[in-house]
């Protein structure tokens, strides 16, 4: 048995590989063989296995912090001001602490999302070899960080294919050493933009996918949800290309297996096969991830561990949280975090979890957060609009009106305790010249709530949650906000802190000072001669003009003649708004 297995001091050290790919369905395991054949035939597959926050950044930062929630090391988003690499306070790191118990650590492909596009990088602390996939993220011709720990990563940059090169270097790695090892092979694969092997091109062509929920009655359904849905025939041929990204991926791991078992490392070997976040193929009519619905939320999970029966567990899992402190265990390591220990699940043992928090904060929708049971999904937004589905009778999550018969206070209590604490607006327009005032809306946290910021500019004040004054220049002004709620974090011990970039946009022509939507555009894009229409999640005003700042420029859109242009975003057909501007404006 496994566990009598570890604890055998003869035996030699535990070796962990995960391989973590990149938007992933839990569904799609069947267009990898290897992977069907050699892990998921030789190990435990776990059916309810999903992340707290259905995003890359957020994931990863919980797995690389070593099992903590996204919002304990500082990470909400991918991008700023409350997510993206420069938030991460996730140490000392699950890398750091494999290395002081003695393992040689390796790290291969993707990281934090930001990171990838500095010019030079220091290697984050804890990785003995850190090759990091560089931006843009190109399948024919990708780019690399590599250096070695406390030491700045270097360029390189291999002509192979992108998921081929990840493989070749874990596995130089894993070849090299005759000590125990932690490495983790971050695919890009099966994320888009795709460029397919052409070996693989000839795989899945046929393949169409009309869920169930397609074209469903969305009455139950928030209005985010109303305006952004999709056509039939949409997307079809990028699922087919993500089903056709995969094979490389599944080569690799049946190149990996054999090299371990040719070492006789297998006997010693605990492999994580998973997701950072899942992918919504046109349920609801949408396309992505960061979404409540189960295709976002829920992950492929597959553990290949010497001693373990083959099997399936259907028991709920956090795959961000609990394969990491699971790790630590395995390591040798006393864990730390807020994952349960899988060990016990691999020899049929229930789930510990009774409950697990779940969140998205882009801006790209409305915020939500909810709490995922095994028969309960409670989801609320920021709208004040709730879902509530019955995961046994309603797995489609085709019916999201609220049943009274249903545990409703008490999830609607979970969900209040466990929610992060954040800053709900991050942009007003205000009066210029004029004296205004401003509420900051927080969601989350546990009161009472302390307000500060260090860089008030001249003119404005900032008294309990209101700024105000007058600002008698028309230039955009730009304050960072940090609220501290009355909590305990178990991963600092200390309060809660968020702090968040606030933008005041002085308009002669304002009215009262009110949110501005400046970030909550998302594809996909539809031109039309010189304009491009995109899809609009936010309530907002009808008319909104907007200088984009260089971080959404450069985060959500791509354009060389853009930057500095004055764009005025106008409704047209509902859910949609139409930019007028340069014609060079090209949606990523």
């Amino acid at each position: 048995m496994l566990l009598l297995l570890l604890a055998c001091q003869n035996q030699p050290q535990t070796n962990v590989i995960w391989i973590l790919t990149d938007d992933q369905r839990a569904d799609t395991l069947w267009a990898m063989p290897e992977l069907t054949a050699r892990l998921v035939g030789e190990g435990v597959r776990f059916t309810d296995a999903n992340v707290t926050t259905p995003l890359c950044c957020p994931s990863r930062a919980s797995l690389y912090s070593g099992g903590y929630l996204p919002a304990e090391v500082g990470v909400l988003t991918n991008r700023a001001p409350n997510g993206g690499f420069k938030m991460f306070t996730g140490g000392p790191t699950l890398a750091e602490r494999a290395r002081e118990a003695g393992y040689r650590t390796g790290f291969f492909g993707k990281y934090l999302n930001g990171s990838d596009t500095l010019e030079r990088l220091t290697v984050p602390a804890g990785w003995e070899q850190f090759t990091m996939l560089r931006s843009p993220f190109d399948y024919n011709e990708p780019r690399f960080f590599e250096g070695s720990a406390g030491e700045e990563a270097v360029p390189v940059e291999p002509g192979m294919y992108l998921t081929d090169v990840i493989a070749d270097q874990a596995l130089t790695f894993i070849q090299q050493n005759d000590e125990p090892y932690f490495v983790t092979i971050n695919h890009f694969a099966p994320h888009t933009p795709i460029k397919v092997n052409g070996r693989d091109r000839a795989l899945h062509t046929e393949y169409e996918w009309r869920p169930e929920s397609f074209g469903e009655d969305l009455s139950d359904k928030p209005a985010w949800v109303h305006d952004a849905q999709l056509e039939v025939g949409a997307e079809d041929d990028t699922i087919r290309d993500q089903l056709q990204a995969l094979a490389a991926v599944d080569r690799g791991i049946g190149r990996l297996l054999d090299a371990l078992a040719e070492r006789g490392d297998l006997e010693h070997t605990v492999v994580f096969f998973f997701s950072d976040n899942g992918m919504s193929w046109l349920e609801h009519g949408m396309w992505g991830k960061g979404m409540p619905y189960t295709p976002s939320l829920m992950v492929p999970l597959v553990v290949r561990a010497p001693g373990i029966a083959p099997g399936v567990h259907d028991g709920l899992v956090a795959a961000n949280l609990d394969v990491p402190t699971t790790t630590q265990i395995l390591l040798g390591l006393s864990p730390r975090g807020q994952g349960q220990d899988l060990l016990p699940m691999l020899q049929g043992m229930p789930s510990t979890h009774s409950s697990l928090p779940i969140a998205n904060f882009t801006a790209v929708r409305p915020y939500w957060s909810g709490i995922l049971t095994e028969d309960w999904k409670y989801v609320e937004y920021t709208t004040g609009e709730e879902e509530l589905y019955d995961r046994q009778t309603d797995p489609d999550e085709l019916d999201g009106s609220i049943d009274i018969d249903a545990p409703i206070d008490d999830l609607r209590a979970e969900n209040e305790a466990r929610r992060a604490l954040v800053l709900i607006d991050s942009a007003f327009d205000v009066p210029l010249g004029s004296a205004f005032e401003l509420p900051l809306r927080t969601w989350g946290g546990t009161p009472p709530l302390t307000f500060s910021s260090e860089n008030l500019p001249s003119g404005v004040t900032l008294v309990d949650d209101r700024l105000g004054g007058v600002l008698t220049e028309p230039s955009m002004v730009r304050l960072t906000v940090s609220v501290v709620d009355s909590g305990r974090s178990p991963f600092t011990g200390e309060p809660h802190r968020f702090g968040q970039t606030i933008e005041l946009y002085p308009n002669a022509a304002a009215g009262p000072a009110q949110p501005r939507y400046r970030s909550d555009l998302e594809g996909p894009p539809e031109r039309i001669g010189d304009t491009l229409l995109v899809r609009r999640y936010h309530p907002g005003p009808t008319s909104i003009e907007v200088s984009p700042d260089p971080d959404f420029e450069r985060d959500l859109w791509t354009s060389a003649e853009l930057s500095g242009a004055e764009l005025r975003f106008e409704e047209v057909p509902p859910g949609w708004v139409r930019v007028v501007g340069q014609p060079g404006f090209w949606y990523r």
